[in-house]
């Protein structure tokens, strides 16, 4: 088996059919015994799982796995534990990729026998108009290299679903997805890629992302609001955790600049939306990155804005007039 497909549903009965219909064009560009197609449902409450049982009873080559709720990170990681094919591909129930673009990407893989392949995306509005290109990478395309070689170059740590991934490669290596925090696909390509010894990066824009109100990047609840602001202290701690001793200059430099911007970020959040979150709720989130020796700011950042800015932030009194306020 070459591909396994891992999709986690929550509540996704609205767009489950449309979302498969995408995908019947893989049956056309590989073999029945070439692909799997794994639905992880994480504990649906509405009409998922009957409209899952309804796929699987109408092709081959489908699988359902039904589990109490453990977030969309527990729903990979379950699919990743029975997948069977050489690479997964991972995919959300509302976004789609461009398979004729996957699978020779899919061959070229294997031909190279790559622990990782990562591509592009785009963003789109549910009625699948362009809204914007996704991040491009500055680090080199179509030449085999290593995961830090890419951190060094510039990698951006983002989206787990523009890569396919050698399923040895993340079984050797122990790599599962972090549960229960919103910033899983930045912590776990962090880690990631201080292991992958063979990657290529390629710029082609295949995977679509869908975006929809009151998605997890774009929250609409104090809770939510409050839970991405908590899982950036976590993700910067995480990144800053990765360096080792016997890291090249280099390398820690580059990590230190995506651990710095995760901070950065925070804190330009709280001075753009003053009223998102209250003064206490910053004062605590604060008080754990100065623990976790986040803050202030020390070393290299990503942009020179960044990097000046930053001084402002390091200020007590820019600190507590400006930001939380």
């Amino acid at each position: 088996m070459l591909l396994s497909i891992i999709i986690p549903v929550y509540n996704a009965d609205s767009f489950l059919q449309e979302n498969f219909k995408r995908i019947e064009k893989l049956y056309d560009l590989l073999k029945s015994e070439e692909f799997e197609i794994i639905y992880v449902n994480d504990g649906s409450t509405d009409n998922s799982a009957k409209i899952l049982q309804g796929l699987k009873n109408s092709k081959n080559n489908i699988q359902v796995f039904h589990q109490e709720n453990q977030g969309s990170s527990g729903a990979r990681n379950s699919g990743t534990d029975i997948a069977k094919g050489q690479y997964i591909q991972y995919l959300d129930s509302d976004d789609y990729v461009d398979f004729k673009k996957i699978i020779p990407l899919l061959h070229f893989a294997i031909e190279k026998n790559l622990d990782a392949l990562s591509y592009r995306l785009d963003i789109r509005n549910t009625h699948n108009k362009l809204i914007s290109e996704g991040i491009k990478h500055p680090v080199i395309f179509d030449k085999i290299i290593t995961g830090k070689q890419a951190i060094i170059q510039g990698y951006i740590p983002s989206s787990i679903c523009v890569f396919l991934f050698k399923r040895s490669f993340l079984n050797q290596n122990q790599l599962r997805i972090t549960p229960n925090i919103t910033h899983m696909d930045v912590e776990f390509t962090s880690r990631m890629m201080l292991v992958c010894e063979r990657i290529i990066f390629k710029d082609i824009a295949a995977y679509h992302y869908l975006r929809r109100d009151g998605s997890i990047t774009k929250p609409i609840t104090k809770e939510k609001k409050e839970k991405l602001l908590i899982d950036e202290v976590f993700v910067a701690k995480v990144i800053k955790n990765t360096i080792q001793p016997d890291f090249s200059k280099e390398l820690k430099i580059a990590i230190e600049k995506n651990y710095n911007s995760v901070t950065w970020n925070l804190f330009w959040n709280f001075y753009k939306n003053p009223y998102q979150v209250d003064s206490k709720f910053k004062k605590k989130r604060v008080d754990e990155l100065i623990q976790a020796d986040l803050y202030p700011i020390k070393g290299a950042l990503k942009t020179p804005f960044q990097n000046f800015s930053r001084y402002l932030m390091n200020q007590p009194f820019i600190l507590k007039n400006f930001i939380l306020k």
